[in-house]
C-alpha cells in the first residue's frame, strides 16, 4: 500500500492521540506507518482524503463515516462539522482526553512516574450549554451535511463548515454549546430575515447584506445581547424597529440592544 498526498483512502480508527486525532497504524514495505485522521473516533471506519504525507506517518481529513464507533450514541442535538464529539458520551471523552495526555507526558516527557504525581482529572462543571457567546454566519453558499454537498443561491444562518470559510450549516435546533432556547429558534429568525429580500452575505465575491449574528448571554440575568452585523449594501430598505421586535417576541427575551453596522 502506498499512501500520496490527496488521495482517498479507506481506514479503520484504532487509537486517540492528543489534539483530537484518531491513529491508524499500518505496515507499508514492512515498516510502521501511522496517519493521524482528524477528529477521527476509535472504531470508525471512514473514507478520509490525506492532506499531509510524511516519511513515517500521515494526516487525514475525513471525508466520510462509513461505519461509526461503538461508542457512539444517537445525540439529541444537531450534527454539525464543528463539533464532532457530540455523538460520543461525555464520560467516554473524558476517558479519551485523560490517555492521550497520560500518552504525550510518558512519550515525550519520558515521565515513568506518571500515576505517581497525577493527582485527579478536573472536568468542567457543564458539560453542555456552557458558551456565554457565540457568533453565527450568514451564507448564500451552504453545505448540506446530510447530503454533503455544496449548494448555491441559498440564505444560510448557522456554523461554518469545518476547514472552509465560505460555506454555512444551517442551524436548525440546538447544538448543545449556546442558549438552547435561541438556537431552537434560530430557523424562525433566519425565515423571517430571508423574508426582508436582502440577501446573504455571498463571502467569495463579498457582496451580500446579511453577515454575521453574534449572541453574547449573562447567567446572571439570564439575557442575551443580540449585534447582527451587516454591510451597507441595501441598507436603506433595513427596518432595524421591525427585526429588534422579531427577536423580542421570537425569542421571548430581554434584549439589552440589537444594531447593526456596516
Amino acid at each position: 500500500m502506498e499512501i500520496k498526498r490527496g488521495e482517498e483512502i479507506t481506514i479503520e480508527i484504532e487509537d486517540f492521540a492528543y489534539g483530537g486525532k484518531g491513529i491508524t497504524k499500518l505496515l507499508i514495505d514492512e515498516r510502521p506507518y501511522v496517519i493521524f485522521t482528524l477528529n477521527g473516533i476509535p472504531g470508525q471506519k471512514v473514507k478520509a482524503r490525506v492532506v499531509k504525507k510524511k516519511k513515517s506517518f500521515a494526516e487525514c481529513r475525513i471525508i466520510e463515516v462509513i461505519e461509526h464507533s461503538e461508542f457512539e450514541i444517537k445525540s439529541c442535538y444537531q450534527r454539525i462539522s464543528g463539533a464532532p464529539y457530540i455523538s460520543l458520551p461525555i464520560e467516554k471523552q473524558h476517558q479519551f482526553k485523560k490517555k492521550s495526555t497520560f500518552d504525550l507526558f510518558t512519550r515525550i516527557g519520558e515521565l515513568s512516574n506518571l500515576d505517581e504525581l497525577f493527582d485527579e482529572f478536573i472536568c468542567s462543571p457543564n458539560s453542555f450549554h456552557y458558551r456565554n457567546k457565540m457568533e453565527y454566519s450568514f451564507s448564500t453558499i451552504k453545505h448540506d451535511l446530510t447530503t454533503n454537498e455544496e449548494l448555491d443561491d441559498e440564505f444560510a444562518l448557522g456554523f461554518k463548515h469545518s476547514g472552509t470559510w465560505w460555506k454555512v450549516e444551517d442551524l436548525d435546533q440546538d447544538s448543545g454549546m449556546f442558549d438552547q432556547e435561541l438556537e431552537n429558534k434560530l430557523k424562525d429568525i433566519r425565515s423571517f430575515l430571508k423574508s426582508t429580500q436582502l440577501p446573504a452575505w455571498h463571502p467569495p465575491s463579498k457582496v451580500g447584506f446579511f453577515r454575521h449574528l453574534v449572541v453574547r448571554k449573562s447567567f446572571a440575568n439570564d439575557e442575551l445581547l443580540i449585534n447582527l452585523v451587516t454591510s451597507n449594501q441595501g441598507l436603506k430598505k433595513f427596518n432595524a424597529y421591525k427585526i429588534s421586535y422579531l427577536f423580542t417576541i421570537t425569542i421571548w427575551r430581554s434584549f439589552s440592544r440589537i444594531h447593526s453596522y456596516s
